[in-house]
């Protein structure tokens, strides 16, 4: 997933779909923390519906003044925070912040 930080998810793919009906949520919760919720359960490619477990983030930044740190908060939630690198403090980023999951 892709989203800027306001927020909006620019782009989004996964092995069960594209669609908003399985697009995730990004929360901004203060300055430079994102939460971003996929559905509990998703449909695979057979009809079967699964439980939704994902287990690793792995986060992108378009520039390198920031430092982003990713935190599994639930099987379907991860935290994303993202610092300056002059502060060191958090921080909104200039263009997209990515975070691929496995």
């Amino acid at each position: 997933v892709s989203f800027d930080n306001g927020g909006e998810v620019s782009t989004h793919d996964a092995v069960w779909g594209n669609s908003d009906s399985v697009k995730p949520v990004v929360d901004v919760l203060s300055t430079g923390r994102y939460q971003i919720t996929w559905p509990s359960s998703v449909v695979d490619a057979r009809g079967v519906t699964r439980a939704l477990n994902l287990r690793v983030g792995l986060p992108s930044l378009e520039t390198v003044a920031y430092i982003p740190a990713v935190t599994r908060t639930a099987p379907n939630v991860f935290l994303v925070e993202v610092y300056g690198i002059a502060a060191g403090t958090l921080d909104d980023p200039a263009g997209l912040i990515t975070l691929a999951v496995l």
